[in-house]
């Protein structure tokens, strides 16, 4: 399976919801490794189902792929939302992520879900962590954040039959505030769960700073580090080496 296949499988063309799959991190997929082997799937048979409903999965890590994996298996089309790569010296492990990427691909070759099937985001929770270690030299800092263009709007949410917005993860953070925010002035149904198997509650999402402000926007891309690619990640320069004049 090239990479080009393996992305196909997580993104089809076919699919309303692969417009919002990011290749990043597809780019650093072992392709050596066996498919479909090994994936541990989190028991989902309680999660509630509705075509009407989007989940947004915010867990620390690969177990983020693995819940989505989980929940194609019942219906729902699992899109990577993972912006940032691998490299030595990498702040945020991502390498976990990349290898179940690779291992969930055939999987989702043999599930063949419905054109229609309602999104599950992905995304790890730890995609801010380590924030000190950034600025040593030589690191790779691949933290990342969501903006809100990084997940379809609310009226393209409502345009194709979704009506409500499940999050799944122990605590609402800052970055995706800002998506749900807006899902919710637009008058979604906001729900959440601390983790798979717990009940869903009604949430209300208060504003986070900034909200609807350039100034957040401007904010993100100064404290955090682009690449090429179009994705997060690039190595932290050595400040004690000067490029100015001598």
């Amino acid at each position: 399976m090239s990479v080009e296949q393996l992305f196909s499988a997580w993104a089809p063309p076919e699919s309303a919801w692969s417009a919002w799959a990011k290749p990043v991190l597809f780019l650093h997929a072992p392709l050596s490794a066996t498919y479909g082997e090994d994936l541990r799937l989190p028991d989902v048979d309680g999660f509630p189902r509705s075509r009407e409903a989007a989940v947004v999965i915010d867990v620390e890590g690969s177990e983020s792929v693995l819940i989505g994996l989980a929940l194609a298996k019942v219906g729902y089309r699992p899109v990577p939302l993972y912006n940032s790569g691998v490299s030595s010296g990498m702040i945020v492990n991502m390498r976990g992520i990349a290898n179940e990427l690779t291992a969930g691909g055939a999987l989702l070759q043999r599930i063949r879900l419905r054109q229609d099937a309602p999104p599950v985001f992905l995304l790890n929770a730890d995609r801010m962590k380590n924030t000190d270690p950034a600025m040593i030299p030589g690191s790779y800092d691949n933290r990342w954040c969501v903006l809100p263009q990084d997940m379809p709007s609310a009226s393209y949410l409502s345009a194709a039959g979704i009506n409500q917005v499940l999050l799944v993860a122990d605590k609402v953070r800052d970055d995706i505030a800002h998506v749900l925010c807006r899902y919710q002035d637009a008058g979604l149904t906001l729900r959440h769960m601390t983790h798979i198997g717990a009940a869903a509650v009604r949430l209300v999402v208060k504003p986070p700073g900034l909200y609807k402000s350039f100034l957040y926007r401007l904010g993100v891309f100064t404290g955090l580090h682009r690449n090429a690619a179009g994705g997060f990640g690039a190595m932290v320069p050595d400040t004690s080496t000067s490029g100015g004049f001598g």
